[in-house]
């Protein structure tokens, strides 16, 4: 049965009330989406030309050490550890 027009509200109302007494005292976000910001957050690191396609394979050993807290400011950092070429792909590891 489809909720009313006022539960929905009360819902919304109640969310900051909610994240308030919740375990972090505020809404955090999740995890996976602070994950999903590192490839825009580490376009710095290298630069890529004359690529017809790129892929991200996914991150190794991906660690949440602490909450992040929604619209707080996030950074990374990281270095090149291995690049491994063959003759159509380049691998690039990063640490």
């Amino acid at each position: 049965m489809p909720a009313g027009p006022r539960s929905h509200r009360w819902r919304r109302r109640r969310r900051r009330q909610r994240a308030a007494q919740g375990p972090f005292g505020r809404t955090i976000a999740h995890g996976l989406r602070t994950l999903s910001l590192l490839p825009v957050l580490l376009t710095g690191l290298y630069r890529i030309e004359n690529v017809r396609m790129g892929a991200n394979h996914g991150f190794n050993k991906a660690r949440f050490p602490a909450p992040v807290a929604v619209r707080s400011r996030v950074r990374a950092t990281a270095a090149i550890a291995e690049a491994t070429r063959s003759t159509d792909v380049t691998i690039l590891r990063s640490e």
